[in-house]
């Protein structure tokens, strides 16, 4: 093998290196976005459901004190008492 060729081999192998070297590079900066967006989606599932759970739990406890505050025996007795006047 020449001269020539055997520096256009070394080169070529060089860029060959160097692609797969860039592609794995790529492929770790590809992977840790990958993990990054996904440990930020997981914690935006998170965020969400907490706030659904105490969403919830504040208009229930609402609603529980809103029926508590009005007896609704008393809304009985009084259309009762306004039918007998």
């Amino acid at each position: 093998m020449s001269a020539p060729d055997r520096f256009l081999a070394a080169v070529g192998i060089t860029k060959i290196k160097s692609s797969v070297s860039a592609w794995a590079r790529g492929l770790h900066i590809h992977r840790h976005c990958y993990i990054t967006v996904s440990h930020s989606i997981h914690r935006l599932v998170i965020a969400m459901r907490l706030w659904s759970i105490l969403w919830f739990s504040a208009r229930r406890e609402s609603e529980i004190a809103f029926l508590g505050a009005v007896d609704p025996f008393d809304i009985v007795n009084f259309e009762h008492q306004q039918l007998n006047t």
